[in-house]
């Protein structure tokens, strides 16, 4: 997502910049041209005051002079209205004529910056209208501290509002790419990023998406085949990526063959999502995860959350987390306390001998402002604060829960805890 969104930015960077420069062009003309009526009419009103006091030499005079005073904003105004001319036919030429040349320079000047290479085996559009389509596109970054990728897609298809541009914001009407490829490799953390220009995109689609991912920040490495049959989204921000992703989208797909959605929809005080996941590996899950799920070695996990919030200045996302856990093995560090290592075998022979399916129900309030500038999934707080609140309800199910310990199991682990802070204390 890193990179997508920083190519999306620099895609729409040159056309914008043209066209920025073309309506402040114009602006200034149409100033100077509005001072000189102003002038002029502020003259006809002196001419005619100057004609009833009098003589004709000295109206003659007052014509000279008034003459002067316009030429130095005819020739501001004739100035602005050649490069006005200028760059209409320098687009016109580039627009009819050399679009795929145009289109290969802009894409070597974003390599330059980005190290993305991108190349296509076919490129139309309209500059004045700011359609751009791409077919047999070629995506590649090789040996970048985050990540590399190499990535073909069918077609990329961009509509720009040039509307947009007169109120200094950059709306994409539409952005469509199918059948999107290939390998992505994640060498580093990917950081909270700020594309050269920022926009956001009305209707965002994606189609036959097959990417296989390959995670070498993890030990052992994570590895998955991430498909997307199709995601629709209306709202893509570039500053929330991430977010309008997960909470604005409606997505099918699947992770390593197991399918996943994510829909959403309007309701009256805000907006609903549902995300659905069967049989997820946990130790996938757990990769990524904070608390106890750092810890989960094997095991599969059925996902349905609820979001839902109303619309205000401090959206505040209800999130219902309903899980059944299958098979639930985990693997607690050694240390060189002897004590804190009871309690960790205690815990994990609880969990690892209790039954085959556990349910869980849980409750988490995220922020959007949380998302902003984040790059991956990985960048927000959402994983960390879902892995605190697993580990709270697992060990509320071990320690709390009477009916399900023995009894000498449960005075023996009070017994060790005590002894533990004991000698903390100490």
């Amino acid at each position: 997502m890193e990179a997508l969104t920083i190519l999306i930015g620099e895609l729409i960077f040159f056309p914008v910049i043209v066209f920025l420069f073309l309506i402040i062009d114009i602006i200034i003309i149409l100033i100077f041209k509005g001072i000189k009526i102003i002038l002029r009419y502020i003259s006809k009103i002196s001419y005619k005051t100057l004609l009833s006091k009098t003589q004709t030499p000295e109206i003659l005079k007052f014509k000279i002079d008034n003459k002067k005073k316009y030429i130095w904003l005819n020739r501001i105004t004739y100035i602005f209205l050649s490069f006005l001319i200028v760059t209409l036919l320098t687009l016109f030429v580039l627009n009819f004529f050399l679009f795929e040349s145009t289109t290969h320079f802009i894409l070597e000047k974003i390599k330059s910056r980005t190290k993305i290479a991108v190349t296509f085996s076919s490129a139309t559009g309209n500059i004045f209208t700011g359609n751009f389509e791409l077919k047999g596109v070629s995506l590649h970054r090789k040996n970048h501290p985050k990540c590399d990728f190499d990535l073909k897609a069918d077609i990329l298809n961009l509509d720009l509002s040039i509307s947009s541009l007169i109120y200094y914001k950059t709306v994409i009407d539409s952005l469509y790419i199918k059948g999107l490829k290939g390998n992505l490799t994640r060498n580093g953390r990917a950081k909270n990023v700020k594309p050269r220009k920022s926009y956001t995109i009305r209707d965002f689609r994606l189609e036959d998406i097959d990417i296989y991912f390959l995670d070498t920040t993890k030990s052992p490495s994570i590895s998955a085949n991430f498909k997307v049959n199709y995601l629709k989204s209306a709202l893509i921000r570039s500053y929330l990526f991430v977010f309008d992703i997960l909470f604005h989208s409606n997505i099918k797909g699947s992770l390593n063959g197991i399918p996943f959605s994510f829909e959403t929809k309007k309701i009256a005080e805000g907006r609903e999502t549902k995300w659905c996941a069967k049989n997820v590996p946990l130790n996938l899950i757990g990769a990524y995860a904070g608390g106890y799920f750092k810890y989960i070695s094997d095991g599969n996990i059925d996902f349905n959350v609820f979001n839902h919030w109303r619309i205000g200045k401090q959206m505040k996302i209800e999130m219902d987390w309903n899980l059944v856990l299958r098979n639930l093995k985990v693997e607690f560090p050694k240390t060189s306390f002897n004590k804190l290592n009871e309690i960790s075998d205690y815990l994990s022979n609880y969990i690892n001998n209790s039954q085959k399916e556990l349910t869980l129900n849980l409750g988490l309030q995220i922020s959007e402002n949380s998302f902003k500038g984040s790059a991956s999934i990985e960048t927000i707080d959402i994983w960390m604060k879902f892995g605190k609140v697993f580990s709270k309800e697992i060990l509320r199910m071990v320690v709390i829960d009477k009916g399900r310990i023995k009894k000498y199991s449960k005075e023996k682990f009070k017994s060790i805890i005590k002894k533990f802070r004991k000698k903390k204390s100490n």
